[in-house]
């Protein structure tokens, strides 16, 4: 049902992803660090939004899309990965 839409937007995040790629990984960024980032997404995207850009629209969403990513990843990969030992 949402295939196109899904195809589109989860590109966008991995092509965000892979420019950043130089700047590591996040999987030990705390949870502060990633809130901070994800609110200078969240900026950046209201900013794309009044510039009516619909590329940088979109790519500042996927943005904020990987930030909360990074965020869900961190706080349940422990349970995910069956590992009880994994923390933030």
């Amino acid at each position: 049902m949402y295939n196109k839409e899904m195809k589109i937007f989860t590109d966008a995040m991995i092509h965000k992803l892979r420019l950043n790629q130089k700047k590591g990984g996040w999987e030990n960024k705390s949870l502060p660090e990633l809130f901070d980032k994800l609110r200078g997404e969240i900026t950046e995207l209201e900013e794309a939004i009044g510039g009516g850009n619909y590329i940088e629209i979109l790519l500042e969403a996927a943005d904020v899309a990987n930030y909360a990513m990074m965020i869900a990843w961190n706080v349940t990969r422990g349970a995910i990965l069956g590992d009880d030992n994994v923390t933030d």
